[in-house]
This record gives C-alpha cells, sequence and structure tokens, in this order.
C-alpha cells in the first residue's frame, strides 16, 4: 500500500514528526514498564492476596505457616495458595517466591499493554509445530501476562480457520485462559466479560487486515478506555 505523503516535519495523522516519535517512545516505554509488572517477582505478601504462580496460574494466599521440613534443620516460612479451578493447595517457601516467580497480579494501569499485545500483528513462521510449541510453552508457564498474550495472539484463528493441530489449539486455550483468569480479577468482570475483551482485542487484527487499516499504539483505544 503506498505511503501517504506528508510535509516534512509532519507525520500521517497531521502531528508534528516529533510528537509522534514522542508518543512512540512514550507507549514503547509504557509497554516495557508493563512487561516488567507482568512478569515481576513480588516479595511482600499478605493472606488474601491473589498472585500468580507461574506453573498452575491464578490463586489466593489462604494462610502463613511455619513448618519444620525433615532433613532440613530449620522451620521453613511458607505461603499456603489456593487454586479455585484446579482444587488443588500449594505451598511455596516465602524465601523461594522471586525464584519460582510468583507474583501479585498486574495493576489496571497494566490492562492496555495487554490489549495492545493481543491486537498487534502476529508472529508466524513455517516452522513445524514440534518446534514452535517448547517456545510458546515457555512463555505461557514463564508467568508473563504479556508473553501470555503473544502465545494467544499468535495462536489465535477466527471462526471456520481451526488450529492446525489440537496440540496448537490446547496452548492457545491455555494461555486465552491465564489471560481471561488475570483480568477478571483485575478489572472485577466475570470470566465471560473478560473473555468476551480478549477475544474482541485478538479480533482487532482481522478487522483491520479486512479493511486495510494501519495498525499501531491506538488500534485498541476503546478496550484502553475501559481498562483505565
Amino acid at each position: 500500500m503506498a505511503k501517504r505523503r506528508t510535509h516534512r516535519g509532519s507525520s500521517a495523522t497531521g502531528a508534528p514528526e516529533s510528537s509522534r516519535v514522542e508518543h512512540d517512545d512514550a507507549t514503547s516505554s509504557r509497554d516495557r514498564r508493563a512487561r516488567e509488572t507482568a512478569g515481576g517477582s513480588e516479595t511482600t505478601f499478605a493472606v488474601g492476596d491473589f498472585v500468580v504462580y507461574p506453573v498452575v496460574g491464578v490463586g489466593r494466599i489462604v494462610g502463613m505457616e511455619r513448618r519444620h521440613v525433615l532433613g532440613v534443620d530449620v522451620d521453613l516460612d511458607l505461603l499456603s495458595m489456593s487454586f479455585a479451578k484446579v482444587n488443588v493447595t500449594v505451598l511455596v517457601p516465602r524465601a523461594t517466591t522471586a525464584k519460582v516467580g510468583l507474583r501479585k497480579l498486574v495493576g489496571r494501569s497494566d490492562v492496555a499493554a495487554v490489549y495492545r499485545t493481543l491486537a498487534s500483528r502476529p508472529c508466524r513462521t513455517r516452522s513445524v509445530w514440534a518446534k514452535r510449541e517448547p517456545e510458546f510453552r515457555s512463555k505461557v508457564y514463564s508467568g508473563n501476562l504479556l508473553a501470555a498474550a503473544e502465545v494467544a495472539r499468535d495462536l489465535y484463528r477466527p471462526l471456520g480457520k481451526p488450529c492446525e493441530t489440537m496440540s496448537e489449539r490446547a496452548m492457545y486455550e491455555l494461555a486465552r485462559e491465564r489471560i481471561v483468569d488475570e483480568l477478571a480479577i483485575v478489572l472485577d468482570l466475570s470470566d465471560h466479560e473478560a473473555l468476551s475483551r480478549v477475544e474482541a482485542a485478538l479480533g482487532r487484527k482481522d478487522e483491520r487486515r479486512a479493511s486495510g487499516a494501519a495498525t499501531g499504539p491506538g488500534v485498541s483505544n476503546g478496550l484502553d478506555k475501559e481498562a483505565a
């Protein structure tokens, strides 16, 4: 598609070039901060906190206790976490929370970056699924919300265009579930409402492709406002 001709010093939107660069830098900086938050290792936890435990997903701290473990000549401070969807309770030593990647949920101000990631251009390769699967799995189980959003974005297929394999579909659904579980709590939504917003953001790629609209940081402005 031919580029729109503009006057020197102006962008295609009519804004001064310097303003556009500053806006792009601000967006990039904001997304970097969101990525750090989405994958950070919060070390101060309290009973009642919702947390992300990378191996399992979103859970809640239901207690703190000390136990003397056989073979260990010290008492361990443990966080007891409950995961409703898988009906399990996990104990994690407080001293290892950073190592295992335990973190609190992202803030509302970070949600816009998740929508932007879901609505951005997918990264597609022709590699066979067996070679791509380990990278996607690593992202989902990293506990980083933006990494999970990248997996959902790259594996998303519109209605009528199913994933190539059952394994690919399962990975997409796992990534999407991690996003929905966290956003539902952060934005105080039902799972159905959170799922609708996630799928709406994912569908933006197809809408833009069909209409020929330009991509950019503003494509998810509507969802950004909802997250504010």
